[in-house]
This record gives structure tokens, C-alpha cells and sequence, in this order.
């Protein structure tokens, strides 16, 4: 999970680029390799131009599906940004439904981190391109089913770059890296960036390869008020009319201009990607009589449905396709902080206050980094400090040890933690600390589905058991304790706020049973009520916190419980 940014001056600047993306005027063109074109048909050749938007141009995968019913044949396809990883998929053999799948279904957005250090930029891809590269089976352009373009910028020159070779990848990494937000992307001793930046909706890139009918998709940010007295308002209209200019004249070459009706103040709304595609295949639709009007006055006699589009994958077989990329794009297995994650829980007593932090000090392994752990605890019993040392793979099971020493007795205790990530959907955690005397410190927790997935699927089960002797999760007990929750999650809401954080909420109801296994054994009911606030950084680098109240049942009553980074 990601903290926010402190360097102010990179982030205005990059929200400037994330708002609005689009061409500066024109500009000496290069292409780079050789291109896959392939023998000419016989019949009029089509390109499809895919501008970028951001989250606007998930409108460009509903487009494309109105062309495959309408039987529209695709000879190229060309795009900037959220167009060009849209038109790579595609072109790469994935059919509309699997980019939907991947976009909707999928956890892409949490495999973006930040930076640290920045490296040009504040959000890194590295695991994004491992996982595009594992989806795309490590096509390159000699592999893809459609000719495909990517336009990006050259970052020394700042002219348009049509890349056509190497791995289709590192070519869509090179075109949506948005300057200050994705660090540049290296391609053959060159750097590019975000192909917005000169050449938004690429149509004369389109008309230099000879297509004969060009249908560019226009998704840019329309306004259609402006507030003279916000700064923030001026400042974003005064750098669209600026680096706007010479759009239009690229629309002027094109046959036909598809406009989704996207919202003005969108980009970031990757949470809403279904409406987007929505859109863009009632716009098709609706473009549809023009782009075969124009079809016909080329060739009369025009084979509509001549050419099968890329057929795709069965759902369930894409679906494995994604779990294998993500497996892939975390290499190690995603890491799982042994240290406790920053949490103020409320009640009768003391508050029960709990932070700390992970850091990479070294490798075990190729596949196994070396990590250290600090935490620092208030707990029932007084301020408890945690150092340990962890290593594994947590898509299977990772842990470490620790030495935990109390204020209240002075005494350094060991202890050790496993735990991992099955499948990604699975998050089990056993913590034991060894004692010299009394009743002994450990946890087990398990919680399905787990993270984002549960969010996704609007429901997670959880189960603890545990001996809670420095109570260190609630008061202190020395007997065995038990409970099993089920918790629903209800989506709420979802805001911009200051052009470059995502916010959204879920609430959230729970309910389940405890069990204390003293003598005797007692039962008791438990309830849960909350929500989880969810912060977007440029709309794809989340950090995600819980606030809830708790009743935990006689033993602890009501409580109210923050946490921060789940």
C-alpha cells in the first residue's frame, strides 16, 4: 500500500498531465521498426484510431465490440494511452468480453506501487508490465493477429513515436506513461512517454500507413463551465485549451469521429469502468449508419463480416490466464508486513494503539527477499516493542522471527509468524510468541476472500482464535478464544478530489458468534458495522483504511476501531 506523495511540485505537476492529456501541435513524426501490415486485402483497408482519456478510454472496449456484431473488418489499429493498452490487447488476440473481464474482474490496479526512490516517476510498473507481458503470452509485433501502433513521445525530442516492434508490453508501457506520474519507458536506448503529450488521438499516424477509411474515437474531457474564481478550475481549462490546439485538426483527416458521451471530470473513474464501456458501444452503435455509409462509397460491394475478429478466451480459461499473470507479476509472491498495520481501537479501557513498518534489508534467494520489521504496541497491559526478520514466498507461506520485550516486564520473548496469500484470495496468519512463564501470546487469523477480492465479491468471512495474554487485541484473557464473523460490503459513494486522488467508500454490516473455552464454555453474539475508505492516487495506487464499531461481546462490549493501509 501506498502513503501519499510528498513532494508537492511532482504531484501538481503530475495531475496536470493525469487531467488532461492531449496534443501540443504538430510535430515531425518517427516511426520505429518495420510493422507487421501484412498483404493488403483487396477490399478498402480500415484503421481504427483509439485516443487516450484515461479511465474515458475504457469506453474504446465497448466500441470495439459493436464492430465485431456489426461485422466491421479492423486492418489497423492505432492508440495513445488508455487507447494503445486497449488496441495491444485486442490486436494481441483478446476479444472485447476478455479485456472487460480483465479491466472489471481482475486486481490490475493493485499491482501498481510507489515509488521509492521516484526514478522519474511517482507510481512504478514494473509488476504491471510483467503481469501485461505474462496476459499477452510475450507477444510482440510480429505475433499480433491486427497491425497494431502504439504512439508515444519521445522524451529528448518530444515528437510523436509510432513503435511497431519489440514486445507489444513495453510498447503500451511506453505510451500510457503519463510524464511525473509512470516513469519514462526504455525502448532501444530511447525513453518515451505518454503519447498524449503530442498526439492524442493519433489519425495522421493512421493515414501515413495507407488505411483507406480512418475512425478515430475521441474520449477527451469536455467542459462545460468553468468557475473564473477557483484557481484550480482556471488553471485546468487555461492547460486544456493550451495543449488541446491541434486536435481538431488531426480529427479533420479522419472519415468518421466516434464521441462516447463520457462525464467531463472522469479520468480517474476506473471504479466505473462498466458504465465507460457501456457508452462506448451505444456511441458505436449509433455512429454505425455513417461508418458503412462510408464503408459503401468505397466499395459498393463491401464484404461486411469477412473477417473474423480474434476469437479470445472462454471466461473460466481467461480467468486462470489472470491468476497466472498476477502470480508472475509479483515474482516473490506479494509481501505480507510482519509488523502491525497503524490501528486506534476505542473502548472502556485503554485504547489499544498499534503501528509499524517492513523495509527490504537483503536477499535469501532469488525468488526470497530479506525483510525487517519494527512494530510498536499499546496494549492492556502497557507499550510493547517488536523487531523481526522475515523472508518467503507469501503466495504460499512466508514468515520470520521475532523478539518482542514488554515495559511491564523487562524480558525479551521470541516468537515466530507465518502466513501467506493462497491464490490471492486466502489470508492466513499464525503469530506465537514464546513465554518463560503463564499462559502463552498467539494468534491465528483467517480471513476469505481477502484484500481488494473481498471488496469485489461484497463479502468476506473471517476466523480468529486466540490466547490474548499481554491483550494485545483486546483485554486480557488468559483463556482460549474463538470467533467467526461474516461480513457484508455495500459500495457507497465516489468523489474526485483535487484532480488526483480517487476516493471511494464501502460500507459494511457483520455478524457472527464468539466462544470463550473457559470453564465453562460460553457463547456470545458479535456484530460489526463500517466502512472502508478507499484513496486512488491518479486513480490507480490505492491505500485503503477500516472505521468501525465493534461489539465484541461481554467481555468487550462496544468499541470503535481504526485502521490505516489494510
Amino acid at each position: 500500500m501506498a502513503k501519499r506523495p510528498r513532494c508537492t511540485a511532482a504531484v501538481t505537476a503530475a495531475a496536470l498531465f493525469v487531467l488532461v492529456l492531449s496534443l501540443a501541435g504538430p510535430l515531425p513524426a518517427t516511426a520505429y521498426g518495420q510493422g507487421a501490415p501484412g498483404s493488403a486485402p483487396s477490399r478498402p483497408t480500415v484503421a481504427i484510431v483509439l485516443g487516450g482519456g484515461s479511465s474515458r478510454g475504457l469506453a474504446h472496449i465497448g466500441l470495439l465490440q459493436a464492430f465485431e456484431e456489426e461485422g466491421i473488418p479492423v486492418d489497423y489499429l492505432v492508440g495513445t494511452s488508455m487507447g494503445s493498452i486497449v488496441a495491444g490487447l485486442h490486436a494481441a488476440g483478446l476479444s472485447p468480453e476478455n479485456i472487460e473481464q480483465l479491466i472489471v474482474q481482475s486486481p490490475v490496479f493493485e499491482l501498481f506501487a510507489a515509488a521509492r526512490p521516484s526514478r522519474g516517476g511517482l507510481v512504478e510498473t514494473d509488476r504491471f508490465e510483467r503481469f501485461l507481458d505474462a496476459i499477452l503470452d510475450h507477444a510482440t509485433f510480429d505475433d499480433v493477429a491486427i497491425p497494431y501502433y502504439s504512439v508515444a513521445t519521445h522524451l529528448l525530442t518530444g515528437e510523436e513515436a509510432v513503435i511497431q516492434h519489440g514486445r507489444v508490453s513495453r510498447a503500451i508501457l511506453a505510451s500510457m506513461a503519463i510524464p511525473g506520474v509512470f516513469p519514462p519507458v526504455e525502448i532501444d536506448g530511447e525513453y518515451y512517454v505518454d503519447g498524449g503529450v503530442v498526439s492524442l488521438i493519433p489519425v495522421r499516424a493512421a493515414r501515413r500507413l495507407g488505411a483507406d477509411v480512418v475512425i478515430a474515437v475521441d474520449v477527451r474531457r469536455r467542459f462545460e463551465t468553468v468557475d473564473p474564481h477557483n484557481i484550480n478550475s482556471v488553471l485546468d481549462i487555461t492547460l486544456h485549451h493550451l495543449i488541446n490546439a491541434g486536435v481538431d485538426e488531426q480529427l479533420a483527416l479522419a472519415d468518421v469521429v466516434i464521441h462516447p458521451q463520457v462525464s467531463e471530470d472522469s479520468h480517474m473513474d476506473y471504479d466505473d469502468a462498466e458504465r465507460f464501456i457501456a457508452e462506448g458501444y451505444r456511441a458505436a452503435q449509433e455512429a454505425m449508419p455513417r461508418v458503412k455509409e462510408v464503408l459503401l462509397q468505397h466499395d459498393p460491394n463491401f464484404p461486411f463480416g469477412s473477417q473474423p475478429p480474434p476469437a479470445g478466451f472462454p471466461q473460466d480459461e481467461f480467468a486462470d490466464r489472470i491468476a497466472q499473470a498476477v502470480s508472475i507479476a509479483y515474482g516473490r509472491g506479494p509481501w505480507l508486513p510482519m509488523s502491525p498495520r497503524p490501528s486506534v481501537a476505542m473502548s472502556k479501557g485503554s485504547p489499544i494503539i498499534r503501528a509499524g513498518f517492513d523495509v527490504a534489508v537483503g536477499r535469501v534467494s532469488e525468488e526470497s527477499l530479506l525483510h525487517a520489521s519494527y512494530g510498536l504496541e499499546r496494549s492492556a497491559r502497557g507499550w510493547v516493542n517488536t523487531i523481526g526478520l522475515g523472508t518467503g514466498r507469501c503466495d504460499t507461506v512466508c514468515g520470520g522471527v521475532f523478539a518482542r520485550l514488554a515495559r511491564d516486564d523487562n524480558t525479551v520473548h521470541p516468537g515466530i509468524v507465518l502466513q501467506g496469500y493462497p491464490g490471492r484470495r486466502v489470508h492466513y496468519r499464525l503469530e506465537w510468541e514464546i513465554r518463560d512463564a503463564g499462559s502463552p501470546q498467539w494468534k491465528l487469523a483467517l480471513t476469505a476472500p481477502a484484500g481488494v477480492d473481498a471488496l469485489n465479491r461484497g463479502y468476506d468471512v473471517q476466523f480468529q482464535m486466540m490466547q490474548d495474554s499481554r491483550g494485545l487485541y483486546g483485554p486480557v484473557h488468559e483463556d482460549v478464544k474463538a470467533r467467526a464473523l461474516y461480513r457484508r460490503y455495500i459500495p457507497g459513494g465516489a468523489r474526485n478530489v483535487a484532480g488526483v486522488i480517487r476516493g471511494l467508500s464501502t460500507f459494511y454490516v457483520g455478524a457472527g458468534v464468539g466462544a470463550s473455552f473457559a470453564e465453562p464454555t460460553t457463547l456470545s453474539p458479535l456484530a460489526e458495522a463500517g466502512v472502508v475508505l478507499e484513496s486512488r492516487l491518479f486513480g490507480v495506487l490505492p491505500l485503503r483504511s477500516r472505521l468501525a464499531v465493534v461489539y465484541g461481546g461481554k467481555d468487550e462490549r462496544w468499541s470503535v476501531r481504526l485502521t490505516f493501509g489494510e
